[in-house]
Formats: structure tokens, sequence, C-alpha cells
């Protein structure tokens, strides 16, 4: 592992955590590229079953509050975000990180 990297496996929260999701465009510059929409869901079976994700969004922040059940050992996220000028990208990340016992 290259130094000032993490696994996902190294990255542990506890099973009530809060999310915090900043996303950017790419050489966007005009309002129209700017993220005008953003939806998370989250997976604690390894993306068999997805459950979305209440967001609270304050200057182009979204944060998320998350509980996990007893028996969840990770979280997977799928965010999707949307432009104003009609882009947008879904984004899956599986095994995001663990979870405290």
């Amino acid at each position: 592992m290259a130094a000032g990297l993490l696994e996902a496996a190294d990255v542990v929260a506890e099973r009530r955590t809060s999310l915090t999701i900043t996303p950017s465009v790419l050489g966007g510059t005009s309002a129209q590229d700017a993220v005008s929409s953003l939806a998370l869901e989250v997976s604690y079976d390894d993306g068999k079953t997805w459950q979305p994700q209440k967001l609270k969004e304050g200057k182009g922040i979204w944060q998320a509050s998350l509980k996990a059940s007893p028996e969840a050992g990770y979280v997977s996220i799928r965010v999707t975000a949307e432009q104003g000028n009609g882009g947008g990208v879904t984004q899956t990340i599986t095994r995001a990180f663990g979870l405290k016992p």
C-alpha cells in the first residue's frame, strides 16, 4: 500500500455516523455545470439491496446520517449527481468503509 493511502478495510466508523458529500465538476465553470441535485443510497449487504438516504444540502455540501444494523459489517455507497446542463454521474463504492463491532 502506498504511503498516505487507506484500504477500505482500514477505515471504520460507528454504527451511527454522518457522511458528508462534496461533489465537484471537473472543467465546468458555468452555473449550469454545477451539481443541481444529489441522491445517496447505502447498502449493508455488499450491494444486494439499497436504501435511499435523506440528504440535507447547504452551499453545495450534502450530509446524511447513517444508522447501520448490528449485523452489518461494511457500508457500500451509491451517489447519483445531476447537473443543471443535463449531465450527471452515478458512482458506486462497494465496502466503502467498515463498521465498528
